[in-house]
Formats: structure tokens, C-alpha cells, sequence
């Protein structure tokens, strides 16, 4: 039997635990799987069309075979297609994010021309025809190991894997921890702003110098807050996870304290230097939350509320370096025209998106990896955000490397730019090194997305949604920053299963400990002294 399609316990529970409304899912999508093999098919069809009508078709024709790919991936590799029990979960993440790369980007530049963004040149359509190519070449090395991981998993033994999937402790936080972690986050938050009216001003009167690389965490000061400051965050999500699982009090009083809270955990994590990155991936995890323990939102919801999203996440990136303030905004009409003519949709969504001209400027201005740099850079961009310790290395990292490209000569906190996972990939290792590198990611992703289904309680599933989608970033994003959040935005998540251990440890124990009392009690009361049972 297809572990696809297998009852699982303690797997995406809907309701609250106590409210006699829990149900488990017990499927992944249609368990024919036709209709997710038309979903995988269609593409090619759809893409195919309007090809044939693209003004620039003739210049990047790759976007065909980068589609066929795409599709036929899925259509091999059933393990990889999206999962429509759960439209929200890391493995439709990352496949929506190949679905960027490969489909769409590629064919949006068919008719609107590849925007340069901040380089300072495009690249020859020849590069970025290769460019496309070795995204396909990413996606077929991420499919073929992610079915291969699911096949070994199949043919384990599944009473073992139930047996100890049931075994877990069912330990949750409590209002104690939570207020230490919202203690923790404070101190950090004060720590970077000193007070409540500079956390009032960074909100009100931007300042584009917040968004310029510091080494502001070589400091003792500094680091502490980077540490400590997502604990406010996180403490705040513990409490909204919390409040899911148990379901206490009316409901009309739920339903107007849970925006506010929204509103303040989006807040907390955008203190992190307009870090839109920061907010977003949280609000993801909480929405899966909610799909997968209350109520299930609908694809076409998720996508109505992306489009929504990237509206004002595009806002917002321009009110962080307008230097205008919100008062300005909400009372001068100038000032919102002002605003309005900064946003430009059509490049950011190239850039943010991971557009093929960009790995194929990597490409060109390596000269397609003559000098490999055979690893170098990649421990060199894990290393970059590591307060002190990462310092020697930075000049080293892909990301200074692929800066100086754009930039010229520039020190290593000058650069902005971000370096596409597989360019980075390409220059060290060259295709070898790409198929290698995705094939650690859907490692990484059939992790996650396995800690996802078995998650035993809202907390889990928001964390392992979170680290599927800042997981996903290699797709489009650098190695560097994955890095970044991993030893900045993830204390939080090491402290609390540092504590489930230990609670799991002191559980066993004390269970063992009453096993043993109890077996002591029965032989003394059923035993005579002289051996005869009585």
C-alpha cells in the first residue's frame, strides 16, 4: 500500500484535542491519483499555448523543455506531487517555488523582457537559456531523491514506525514558559532600540540606514538582541498555537483577539531591520495552523491571498526606503502618490522571484566556472553570519563573490545582493555539484515534511512549516541566508525542543520508576515469606 495514502495516528489533527472535533486526515490527495496526475500534466498544455503567442518566444525556447521537466517529474516521481489534503505544508512549498523557476518566471520573461534589476547588464539570452536549464537540471536531482527517500521509507517496517510515532510524550508549552520567552524577546527588543519611542519611530518614520549590513552583533549587546529579540515572537505563536489546541472561552471574543495577535506577532518579527523575509515566513506557518488543526483554507484562497500579499509586501518595500512617514501617508495624498511611483511589480517580482537572468550573470561573469572553487565558498556563506567567528571568512563567501560581480571592488558588507543557491553550487562543483546540492535539499525537505505530518500539536506544526518555507529559500535564495536564520531566528525553536527532551527524558523515567514500584508492591503482597504463593 502507497505510504501516501496510509492512516497515520496522531497526523494533522483537525479541531482541538478536546472538543470532540478532532478528526485525522487520512489521505493525500485523491488515492487514485488521477487527478493529481492531470494537475502534474497540465502545465505542459497550458505553457505550450501561450508560448506560441509569447512576443519574445524565439529568444528563450527553453522554457518548454524547463516546463516538460516540471511536469514530468510528477508524473514519474509521484512522491513529489503537491499534496491537496494539506495545500499548505513544506512539500507543496517547495514544489510552488520549482513551479516559479521553471514555469512561470521563464515564461513571464517571454513577454516582458528579463528585467536587469541591480545588474549592471543583462546577461546574453544564450546564459539565461542555460540558466533555465540548470533549474530543470535542480528540480529532476530534488525529485529523483525525494521518491528514492519515500520508497526506502515504504518498505520499512510500519508497526515499528507506528509503535513509536505513539510513544511520543504529549508535551505542550505552558503559560510559564511561554512568559519567560516573551520575557526574553523584551530584553532583546530593548537591547536594539532602548526604548519604546525608538520602536515607535522605526515603525513610523522609517530610516533606509536600517537597511545597510552592520556588524553591529559582533558586540556583546548587539548579539544578545539578535538572539533574544525572536523570542517575542515566538512566545506570542506558543500562545496563539495554545489557544488553538485548547479552544477555551466564547467565540465571538476568540474571533476579535486573534487578528490583534496576528498583528503583533507580524509586528514583533518585522522589528528585524524591515526584514520582509522575517514576517512572511511566520504568517505562512500560522495560516498552515489554522488549515490543518481548525479549518481547511482553500487553494484558491491561499493563491487570492498571495497576489494580496505580494501587493503589500511591495508597499511596504518601498515605505522602508522612502523615508516618508506613516502620518505623511495617511493624511498627504502626495505622499502616497510618491509612494506609489517607487513601486515597480513587474522587476520586483524578478528579482524576488529568482529570475534565470540573474544565475545566468553568475554564469557569464565566472566564465561558466573555469576556475572551480571546489567548496570554498559554500563553507565560507554558512560561516558569513556567525558573529566574530564568521568574520575572516566573509570575503571568501559566494555572496561577497557574486556582490563584486555586480559592483565591483566593494567590501564585504557593501553587497546586497543575494547569490542563487545554484550558482553558488555551479561554481564550486560545476553540474555535478547542482544535482548534489538539490539532492541535500529534498533530503532536508523529506525531513521536515515527515516531522510535519506527525506533528503532535499546533506549536510543531507551525515549526515545521516555518523551517520548510525559510528551507524553500535555497530554491530562489542564497545559502548565506539560510544560514543566517538558522543561527539567528531559531533559538527559540532549539530551546523548546532542548526542554521536550528533557521533559520526554524525566517522563520515561518516572514511568519507569512507577513500573518498578508497583511490580516491587505486587511481589511483596502476593508472595508468602517462605516462597508460597498465598
Amino acid at each position: 500500500m502507497d505510504e501516501r495514502y496510509a492512516v497515520r495516528p496522531n497526523r494533522l489533527a483537525i479541531g482541538s484535542p478536546g472538543d470532540g472535533n478532532s478528526r485525522q486526515r487520512t489521505d493525500r490527495g485523491d488515492p487514485g491519483g488521477t487527478r493529481s496526475l492531470w494537475l502534474a500534466i497540465a502545465p505542459i498544455y497550458i505553457v505550450t499555448f501561450i508560448f506560441l503567442v509569447a512576443p519574445n518566444s524565439q529568444r528563450f525556447p527553453t522554457v518548454l523543455l524547463s516546463t516538460l521537466t516540471f511536469s514530468t517529474m510528477q508524473v514519474v516521481f509521484p512522491a513529489c506531487r503537491p499534496i491537496r489534503a494539506t495545500p499548505l505544508c513544506p512539500l507543496n512549498w517547495v514544489t510552488a517555488a520549482f513551479a516559479v523557476q521553471l514555469v512561470v518566471l521563464p515564461l513571464y520573461i517571454n513577454f516582458a523582457g528579463p528585467a536587469a534589476g541591480t545588474l549592471p547588464h543583462l546577461p546574453a539570452d544564450e546564459s539565461i537559456n542555460w540558466a533555465i536549464l540548470l533549474g530543470a537540471l535542480a528540480y529532476a536531482s530534488f525529485c529523483a531523491t525525494y521518491q528514492a527517500l519515500s520508497q526506502k521509507a515504504r518498505s520499512r517496517d510500519r508497526t515499528t514506525r507506528v509503535r513509536r510515532a505513539g510513544a511520543r510524550s504529549g508535551w505542550s508549552p505552558d503559560l510559564r514558559l511561554i512568559a519567560l520567552y516573551a520575557g526574553l524577546g523584551l530584553i532583546g527588543i530593548y537591547f536594539r532600540y532602548g526604548g519604546l519611542s525608538d520602536l515607535v519611530a522605526y515603525f513610523t518614520q522609517p530610516n533606509a540606514a536600517d537597511l545597510i549590513p552592520s556588524d553591529e552583533s559582533a558586540s556583546l549587546i548587539g548579539a544578545a538582541s539578535s538572539f533574544l529579540m525572536p523570542f517575542l515572537g515566538f512566545a506570542l505563536v506558543m500562545l496563539w498555537c495554545r489557544w488553538i489546541d485548547r479552544r477555551q472561552g466564547p467565540r465571538l471574543p476568540r474571533l476579535i483577539v486573534a487578528p490583534a495577535m496576528l498583528i503583533f506577532i507580524i509586528g514583533s518579527y518585522y522589528t528585524f531591520n524591515y526584514n520582509r523575509g522575517a514576517m512572511v515566513a511566520p504568517v505562512i506557518a500560522l495560516a498552515t495552523v489554522y488549515s490543518t488543526r481548525v479549518r481547511r483554507i482553500s487553494t484558491f484562497a491561499i493563491f487570492a491571498a498571495g497576489a494580496a500579499g505580494f501587493l503589500v509586501l511591495m508597499a511596504l518595500g518601498a515605505y522602508r526606503t522612502s523615508n516618508i512617514g506613516l502620518a505623511d501617508l495617511l493624511t498627504d495624498p502626495s505622499a502616497r502618490q510618491a509612494l506609489g511611483r517607487q513601486l515597480n511589480l513587474d522587476e520586483t517580482f524578478q528579482v524576488y522571484g529568482g529570475a534565470p537572468q540573474f544565475t545566468a550573470f553568475a554564469l557569464e561573469s565566472s566564465d561558466y566556472a573555469r576556475h572551480l572553487y571546489w567548496g570554498a565558498t559554500l563553507g565560507a556563506s554558512v560561516l558569513l553570519p556567525v558573529p566574530i567567528i564568521g568574520k575572516p571568512f566573509r570575503p571568501y563567501s559566494g555572496v561577497t563573490i557574486y556582490n563584486q560581480m555586480i559592483y565591483g571592488n566593494i567590501t564585504t558588507l557593501e553587497g546586497d545582493q543575494i547569490v542563487p543557491f545554484a550558482a553558488e553550487l555551479f561554481f564550486n562543483f560545476h553540474l555535478f555539484g547542482v544535482a548534489i546540492g538539490y539532492a541535500a535539499l529534498a533530503l532536508l525537505v523529506w525531513q521536515v515534511q515527515r516531522a510535519f505530518e506527525q506533528a503532535q500539536n499546533s506549536i510543531e506544526t507551525f515549526i515545521w512549516q516555518y523551517t520548510g518555507v525559510w528551507s524553500t529559500f535555497l530554491v530562489q535564495g542564497s545559502l548565506a541566508v539560510l544560514s543566517q536564520i538558522l543561527i539567528y531566528f531559531f533559538w527559540p525553536i532549539y530551546l523548546y525542543f532542548a526542554l521536550k527532551f528533557i521533559y520526554g527524558r524525566l517522563h520515561i523515567r518516572q514511568s519507569d520508576d512507577g513500573k518498578a514500584r508497583r511490580s516491587t508492591s505486587l511481589r511483596r503482597t502476593t508472595t508468602s515469606p517462605g516462597g508460597q504463593v498465598r
